[in-house]
């Protein structure tokens, strides 16, 4: 990660020097002119050690940011020459301290942390060592729980322990929301027996803990296409009974409207009386008592 950094390092080393060289360029023309007209011998040796050439300038300039030198000990002989070149000295001083240094600073560790993101060994390392830290803190807070080292919790003991602020914050710190108890158990308790095992715990926590992630999403989308295209079929194939069932219904309805036809002998029959009868006589029928 520090070659990766190297880069933005340079430009940023480039940035200062250029700054550095333009202020060492003003602060040794304005000491050569002073030296020129004459200066007190004092202020002249102090001129000369620090600014008398531009490679001493930018040795002092460097110095004074790197903690060679004490940055009032050049900014004296400065003040003998003009009031110019201390503004330019004590501005050039602020703005490396308070602003080039702590970009670079910034840059620098925004680079490394960058490259470090995207090294899939170090991430890989991480993660491994995050869900390591995750584990041992959700057996913790289950051991909180299970006070009886009963290996399980009941729905009592669950909303007992989120009773509780501390264990509440802690559940918190777990990316775990505690407002519904009940519903939270439930969405835990995989086998439905009432009763929530430390595999269980982790498990349904760490499913659970955070934000709905993207490949969860798109699983549920893809149950929910799943089962509207099951529901499909089925409307559709109860749809087709019906209609086959109303059909048959109303050809039995139209059939037991229309009269069967019945066959001229049985007409004939019925009106002569039975062939294997005699006719009747006058005498056969009953006399009426006057």
């Amino acid at each position: 990660s520090i070659m990766a950094t190297l880069k933005s390092l340079f430009w940023a080393m480039v940035l200062l020097l250029m700054m550095m060289y333009v202020v060492a360029t003003m602060i040794t023309q304005n000491s050569s002119h002073s030296l020129a007209e004459g200066i007190t011998p004092s202020s002249e040796v102090a001129l000369c050690e620090y600014w008398c050439s531009l490679d001493d300038s930018l040795s002092t300039l460097f110095q004074s940011i790197a903690g060679g030198v004490s940055w009032r000990e050049p900014l004296q002989p400065l003040m003998s020459t003009t009031m110019f070149m201390p503004a330019v000295f004590n501005a050039y001083i602020t703005l490396v301290y308070f602003a080039v240094l702590n970009v670079v600073t910034a840059v620098f560790c925004s680079r490394a942390m960058e490259t470090t993101s995207k090294n899939p060994e170090l991430v890989t390392s991480a993660l491994i060592m995050n869900r390591a830290e995750y584990l041992k803190s959700l057996s913790a807070f289950f051991k909180k729980i299970d006070k009886a080292g009963k290996g399980a919790i009941s729905l009592a003991d669950f909303e007992r322990a989120l009773k509780d602020p501390d264990l509440c914050a802690h559940l918190h710190t777990l990316e775990m929301d505690s407002a519904d108890a009940w519903a939270l158990f439930r969405l835990i308790d995989t086998d439905q027996s009432g009763l929530i095992s430390i595999d269980e715990f982790i498990e349904g926590c760490e499913c659970l803990k955070g934000s709905a992630k993207g490949v969860q999403l798109a699983k549920m989308s893809l149950e929910h296409r799943h089962l509207t295209r099951r529901l499909m079929q089925f409307i559709g194939d109860v749809e087709r009974r019906l209609n086959v069932i109303a059909e048959q219904g109303f050809n039995h309805f139209e059939r037991s409207r229309t009269p069967s036809p019945r066959p001229s002998g049985s007409l004939v029959c019925s009106q002569r009386g039975s062939p294997s009868e005699p006719p009747l006589t006058p005498g056969d029928l009953p006399h009426a008592r006057v």
